[in-house]
């Protein structure tokens, strides 16, 4: 019999009982997720943007880091819906792409709080170096969202004051 001394404070042992109700949580729902059906199915959505999609300008944003991703296929639907056409311009379509960092999940990221401050800990380093990198994933899809938000209401200020010019 050896007795081991891992020198773990009370209070690591609170914080670590309350991470292990909160993984277990998450470890169930996700679970619970993943039998269930995605809805509409990849055949129905690809049923309603051939037959009712109406929104010619699209934005797709991969992540590195997706197995699931099907943003090839969704670029392709999208340009047999909408196809280029020359001298045309009222119908002329415009699809966007970009690659980011992150996951399937990075859009809906948490923030981690403060309650990761103690450096002396290597789980709770960890944790904050994680959280970190998460932080800089979500932060750059924020910004590339804003870019593409505020170049599509600059072209439709300058569509709309256009009109105005030719209004009687």
């Amino acid at each position: 019999n050896q007795d081991f001394n891992l020198n773990v404070k009370e209070s690591d042992i609170a914080s670590l009982e309350g991470l292990g109700d909160k993984v277990s949580s998450f470890v169930d729902e996700a679970s619970s997720a993943i039998d269930r059906d995605f809805t509409p199915t990849p055949e129905e959505v690809e049923a309603l943007i051939r037959d009712k999609y109406a929104v010619p300008d699209n934005f797709i944003i991969q992540f590195s880091n997706d197995s699931i991703d099907q943003s090839e296929k969704l670029q392709q639907m999208l340009t047999a819906r909408f196809p280029p056409k020359a001298g045309a311009s009222g119908n002329r379509s415009t699809i966007l792409y970009r690659l980011l960092e992150g996951t399937h999940v990075t859009p809906m990221t948490p923030s981690f709080g403060s309650g990761l401050d103690d450096a002396e800990d290597p789980l709770r380093r960890s944790a904050r170096q994680t959280a970190a990198q998460s932080r800089q994933q979500l932060d750059a899809l924020v910004v590339v969202v804003s870019a593409y938000l505020r170049v599509q209401l600059e072209r439709l200020e300058k569509m709309a004051s256009g009109r105005a010019l030719l209004s009687p």
